[in-house]
């Protein structure tokens, strides 16, 4: 690159050179040149062998398309056409989301795979429409994948507790939450545990999902009453609902443990009140004998020396 650049360009070599670097880094190319550090200058002029260069030049556009044609002929990139694009997809449905990386990851992978495939990373708009297209894809893929693990029974028991009757659907008894300290909480709670394990859903089911992807299903299927997830479509609702009911049980037997632990503090709590106050109306039952008493001897007292006195 240093060769290129000194060899060809010698009164704008630093901005070519600054389009080289840019690329390696970004797999793109700038869209401006009028926030560069001066250490960044400073590091790129000692790589090409001259520091004489006081910033970059003002690039007009039509400069600015000729040095980036020159940066792609260097580095022999290819076009990201249609065929390029369905290898990102999958490449996003099969290795990236699953892992269910963070904004900061996703960004760096996706770079990183532009610059070992020698492509220009597309524009933050048609990069989010790839990424958001690739989500679906991959939603309805891990849809399909766990409501397959699913026996008639199973979808059964699920379809069960989407019905309303009379009265609030199973699923909706199951998604409220315990409540204060009481004997009736408890009860529910044992209820509302006995519907979930009734379903008979195992673990394994959602074993190769990573857990934040879970935790995303599940947040969206409490959000949801019985009415919106009997309108999704069957994959998408057993998907869901395996998605909410396999956490549930831990929750609900870590609800039913903190009621029993709070029950136990308040029946505690009441027998040291009961102690204390049981002392206390004893202090006062002899303050009350003791004053009583020596009313009764001064009264006594009293009426002796009247008697006296007549």
């Amino acid at each position: 690159m240093v060769e290129y650049c000194s060899a060809d360009y010698k009164r704008r070599r630093l901005t070519l050179c600054y389009y080289l670097k840019y690329f390696q880094l970004h797999a793109q190319f700038p869209t401006s040149l009028g926030f560069v550090s001066a250490q960044v200058l400073e590091f790129l002029a000692s790589q090409i062998g001259g520091a004489d260069d006081n910033g970059l030049p003002v690039v007009p556009k039509r400069t600015a398309r000729f040095y980036r044609r020159q940066v792609i002929a260097f580095l022999d990139i290819q076009h990201f056409d249609k065929e390029a694009r369905a290898v990102f997809l999958d490449w996003l449905v099969k290795a990236v989301l699953p892992t269910a990386p963070n904004e900061a990851t996703s960004d760096a992978v996706i770079t990183e795979w532009f610059l070992s495939m020698r492509m220009i990373r597309p524009r933050a708009k048609a990069l989010s429409n790839l990424i958001t297209k690739a989500a679906r894809r991959f939603e309805r893929n891990l849809f399909a994948r766990i409501a397959g693990r699913l026996s008639g029974d199973h979808r059964a028991r699920l379809d069960a507790l989407l019905e309303t009757g009379a009265g609030f659907s199973p699923f909706a008894e199951v998604s409220r939450n315990s409540g204060a300290a009481s004997v009736e909480n408890v009860l529910r709670t044992v209820t509302r545990l006995d519907t979930v394990c009734a379903v008979s859903l195992d673990q394994t089911i959602l074993e190769d999902v990573h857990p934040d992807i879970i935790e995303r299903f599940r947040l969206r299927a409490g959000t949801e009453d019985a009415w919106d997830m009997r309108r999704h479509p069957d994959e998408t609702r057993y998907a869901l609902l395996c998605c909410f009911l396999i956490p549930r049980t831990a929750e609900l037997i870590d609800e039913l443990g903190d009621l029993l632990i709070s029950i136990t503090h308040k029946i505690s709590a009441r027998a040291e009140a009961t102690r204390y106050l049981r002392r206390f109306w004893n202090s006062v039952k002899q303050l009350r004998r003791s004053f009583c008493a020596n009313t009764l001897a001064t009264r006594i007292c009293v009426a002796k020396s009247i008697l006296a006195s007549t």
